[in-house]
């Protein structure tokens, strides 16, 4: 059952009417409210939302129409456009942040690995200022102090004959127009490749130098230490760069032992079942979106690990079991497990697990870890992980539509073999004395909700879809396709007094708002 999008090209509200399973019931977690839609025959059309709590607007880039939609959520039962801010002319929009009356936009260039820029407005849509940064801004962060962080991701040509080196770009939104920049560049860590792969990070494009083949993807800032996270996912790595002590490090994430029981796997999009076990594998954490913050007595981060490979014409580390040959003392059963009810589709990277160099393959190694993680965030050190949560519920609560993909309907198991349901983005929500971690899932669509206020203890709290997999097309009855990005909207920064939840779903365009419907 495939979705028609060429039929939606234009921007329009809606209110959902359809029972979309439990975020309807009334004892949900999540109430749903509304959704606004933006439509259009390509991708990437609702991909990162912000919200200002002055004005009660979301801001919301659309990759796909060059623009920033601006919303007015003051009735968020009614969400309503008041404006568009058109930077196609600049390149391509990646990213959206808003504090302090200052909305700013991370742009790539048209040729993708020439240097991008971030533009600024104030609330109202009207230009404040246009700064240059690195190759492929991909994340802005906008803090309360006045600073605009961005993640320049440096990602290489799709012959692998340019690739321009990640850096962070930190600009003074406070300083008097143009805005002032500094731009930290990943080559600090040139001439430490040897080092760095031996701690386990990854660095393996081809020629490439440390600076060259780190990609900045996301960013996080710490006030209270003032220290820059950065997210490296392709490098399964967390740069940490330090302001106060001037120094940057890189730190790896290690590996996700799926042998064990608790960290089973759906491996097969083939088997025609659900097929949760344990396997000889190890998963890359890889994490996209992340969130720190200070509680409990430390500081955490917490990584929705979602894994990600290189795929370009010039160079590719990605190859199914089936395809590669495995070595015989270390995988005894390879015969029965690259069979493709098996082994044999799951995606793994080349780049990881000819350990002696004859070869073969010794160990393998997975893309993502298909669930989210909490770390300490002065070690690193891995203080908790949701295991095989995320495929065992959704194995519960949806046997007919288990790790479909966000594209199409009749899609059972469709993602088994490469990253399940793909958890994307990660929200955190202080409400009353208790904290909640809020976790969207790519493929499968829709939100984990999980109680963390004690950080080596959460608790599974409740799993909310907004998809209907048994719409035909229409989409008034599809709900949320490809959630991006999560904002979690506090109830003294709520238009109604109440916690909200908004959700930003790539594939279906929606931007939906949710009563966070939990007891303080």
């Amino acid at each position: 059952m495939y979705f028609n999008w060429r039929r939606f090209n234009y921007v329009f509200i809606f209110s959902l009417s359809a029972c979309f399973y439990s975020c309807q019931e009334s004892e949900s977690t999540l109430k749903y409210l509304s959704s606004y839609a933006v439509q259009s025959s390509k991708g990437s059309h609702a991909e990162i939302v912000a919200h200002d709590p002055e004005t009660q607007k979301l801001f919301v880039s659309s990759a796909d129409q060059g623009v920033i939609n601006i919303i007015d959520i003051s009735n968020p039962r009614i969400p309503q456009l008041i404006d568009t801010i058109d930077v196609s002319k600049f390149g391509v929009i990646n990213s959206v942040g808003v504090a302090s009356g200052v909305v700013g936009a991370a742009i790539a260039h048209h040729d993708a690995q020439s240097d991008g820029c971030v533009l600024f407005y104030n609330t109202d849509g009207q230009f404040l200022s246009k700064v240059n940064t690195g190759a492929m801004p991909d994340m802005i962060l906008m803090t309360a102090s006045g600073w605009a962080i961005v993640a320049n991701e440096g990602e290489p040509n799709q012959d692998y004959t340019i690739d321009p080196s990640g850096s962070v770009a930190i600009i003074d939104c406070v300083s008097e127009e143009p805005f002032k920049m500094e731009l930290i560049n990943m080559d600090v860590f040139n001439d430490h490749e040897n080092e760095l792969k031996q701690s386990g990070v990854r660095l393996y494009g081809p020629h490439a130098s440390a600076g060259q083949d780190i990609e900045p993807e996301y960013i996080q800032y710490d006030a209270a230490t003032q220290k820059i996270f950065v997210m490296c996912q392709e490098n399964n790595a967390m740069a940490i760069l330090d302001r106060i002590n001037n120094e940057n490090v890189l730190v790896p994430f290690g590996f996700k032992d799926h042998s064990l029981s608790s960290n089973g796997f759906d491996a097969s999009d083939k088997d025609g079942q659900i097929n949760i076990q344990s396997w000889p594998v190890l998963g890359m954490y890889q994490p996209d979106a992340f969130r720190v913050a200070s509680y409990a007595g430390g500081t955490w981060v917490f990584t929705a690990n979602e894994g990600d490979s290189r795929d370009y014409k010039g160079f590719s580390e990605e190859k199914r079991v089936a395809k590669i040959v495995l070595d015989t003392l270390a995988f005894p059963d390879y015969k029965e497990l690259q069979k493709d009810n098996n082994l044999g589709r799951l995606k793994i990277t080349t780049s990881l697990g000819d350990i002696d160099n004859d070869g073969d393959y010794d160990q393998l190694y997975a893309y993502g870890a298909r669930s989210f993680s909490i770390w300490n965030a002065s070690t690193m050190a891995l203080v908790w992980d949701s295991g095989d949560d995320f495929e065992q519920i959704i194995a519960e609560r949806y046997p007919q539509n288990f790790n479909s993909n966000s594209y199409e309907n009749d899609s059972f198991d469709n993602r088994s073999d490469d990253k399940g349901p793909e958890p994307e983005a990660i929200e955190l929500g202080f409400i009353g004395h208790k904290v909640y971690a809020f976790i969207g899932l790519e493929r499968q669509g829709g939100v984990m909700i999980y109680e963390v206020t004690h950080p080596s203890h959460p608790q599974f709290i409740d799993y909310v879809n907004n998809r209907n997999f048994n719409a035909d097309g229409e989409l008034e009855a599809i709900g949320d396709l490809g959630v991006e990005d999560i904002k979690f909207i506090d109830t003294k920064d709520s238009p109604i007094n109440k916690p909200l939840l908004v959700t930003a779903n790539e594939v279906s365009g929606t931007v939906s708002i949710y009563l966070v419907n939990i007891t303080m």
